[in-house]
């Protein structure tokens, strides 16, 4: 298992000294404007001798305008949203907010990374982390993510619950009163999702399981198909030894045979899970599959749970 760290502690720039957006974005390098450039074309072909570009009349280049370097192509038709107005509803969020990193991925996602006060939740101290998220790419929506941590073991938990959401879609028009109130919902959603984790958390500690049914839930997560080769197998148990050794962790000693155990072992293997090969873009590639593909810890509790049932 890989050193305990949330996701985003391996990328972007440390922003935890800065007291307000524009220093977030200085800091991060982050304030800049899109430019959007027209697109031309020319002709490559042995048969045809053309030297003059050819406009692309439908598509232009947003290009970052202090580095020139093209961030997406995109239709005539797209609207920019600048980091600064899209971010510039934390300005009327509680003074309590940390801001913690900042940056931009490769594949494009403009985010910048806050704490929200502590809380409790079955004896363990939470930090709520709320992730705000642009992009100039035409795919990357402006939205805000709740990704709480336990701190313990610096856990990245990520729940999607029919009762809250974990997501908040957020408006980039230019009015006081809208940002406002993007704040006020951002605040309520994070206050809201916080309370379902702590209740579905109460109602996962209370499904018990056996020893056996534990580690039916380890194989029927990481199944062995007959066809597998033997360094397959051989990858396949040392997942299970590594679900086992979080699962057996000395601060998830509280919750084991339930639910809520398997929940923690799951967050600690997929915010900690190693890559398989190291290469320049892997870190982000971990902090974007653990903090935004929900479906992980969604397959993990459909498992667990059905144990009980059964």
């Amino acid at each position: 298992m890989a050193n305990r760290v949330a996701t985003w502690n391996r990328i972007g720039t440390d922003v935890s000294g800065a007291t307000s957006l524009d220093e977030v974005l200085q800091m991060s390098g982050l304030d800049y404007n899109v430019k959007q450039c027209p697109m031309f074309t020319t002709l490559s072909d042995k048969n045809i001798s053309c030297n003059n570009a050819i406009a692309l009349p439908s598509h232009v280049a947003n290009v970052n305008d202090k580095t020139g370097e093209v961030l997406g192509i995109v239709s005539k038709s797209y609207q920019v949203c600048n980091n600064r107005d899209a971010f510039d509803f934390v300005n009327y969020i509680d003074s309590d907010v940390k801001f913690v990193k900042a940056g931009q991925t490769f594949s494009g996602l403009v985010y910048i990374i806050a704490a929200l006060p502590r809380m409790n939740i079955l004896g363990d101290e939470f930090d709520p982390y709320v992730i705000l998220q642009n992009g100039h790419n035409g795919w990357t929506t402006l939205r805000a993510s709740i990704a709480p941590l336990r701190i313990v073991c610096q856990n990245q938990f990520n729940m999607a619950f029919r009762e809250s959401e974990n997501t908040v879609s957020i408006r980039h028009n230019s009015t006081m009163s809208s940002k406002m109130d993007d704040a006020r919902r951002v605040l309520a959603q994070t206050a809201q999702y916080m309370k379902t984790l702590n209740d579905q958390a109460e109602k996962y500690a209370a499904m018990k399981l056996t020893d056996e049914d534990i580690s039916r839930v380890v194989e029927d997560l990481f199944p062995i198909n007959v066809e597998a080769t033997d360094k397959r197998v051989q990858r396949i148990m040392s997942e299970r030894d590594r679900f086992m050794t979080a699962y057996l962790a000395d601060d998830n000693a509280n919750f084991r045979k339930s639910v809520w155990g398997l929940i923690n072992a799951g967050s600690d293997f997929y915010t900690h899970q190693n890559p398989i090969r190291r290469t320049k873009n892997c870190d982000e590639k971990q902090f974007m599959h653990v903090t935004f593909d929900p479906r992980m810890m969604a397959h993990l509790i459909e498992i667990a749970s059905a144990r009980v049932a059964a």
